[in-house]
């Protein structure tokens, strides 16, 4: 049998099944293809696979187009971690909105607004005082930003 020069799908496909310990049947029955349709990229006799096993082992395993299509870029998609700090901070920010949203325009349409008593304007005080504490932080500001 004659050995056939390595193409860049070749070298794809040995990266592949050396990063998921995968061998050519498990890629062909995830591409959803014969054995020998995947053994043809993998030796090089194909150079030009079928996009739809290309794109159906993308999703698969979650590999980038442009790295599976044209070797550039990272293999793997970016994915995107949901991380707990964010998440608590985007709450913060919402909650914080809703609750100036709530003190300036929590009164009812027609209301007459007079003068603040003491305490009403302690309180006013504290909580803009807090506030701008709180979005000076690097981080919400970071939240505020985007």
């Amino acid at each position: 049998m004659e050995t056939q020069n390595k193409t860049g799908f070749s070298e794809r496909f040995e990266q592949i099944k050396a990063r998921f310990r995968l061998k050519n049947r498990d890629l062909s029955r995830m591409a959803e293809v014969s054995d020998t349709a995947i053994n043809k990229i993998v030796t090089g006799a194909t150079e030009s696979p079928d996009v739809r096993t290309l794109t159906t082992l993308g999703k698969k395993l979650n590999l980038s187009a442009e790295w599976l299509f044209y070797g550039e870029g990272p293999m793997i998609k970016e994915e995107v971690v949901e991380d707990n700090s964010l998440k608590k901070g985007l709450q913060l920010r919402d909650e914080l909105i809703a609750q100036l949203q709530k003190e300036l325009w929590g009164k009812p349409k027609g209301a007459i607004y007079g003068p603040l008593s003491n305490d009403e304007l302690e309180y006013q005080t504290r909580m803009h005082d807090y506030l701008l504490s709180v979005f000076q932080q690097p981080f919400m500001q970071s939240i505020f930003l985007h």
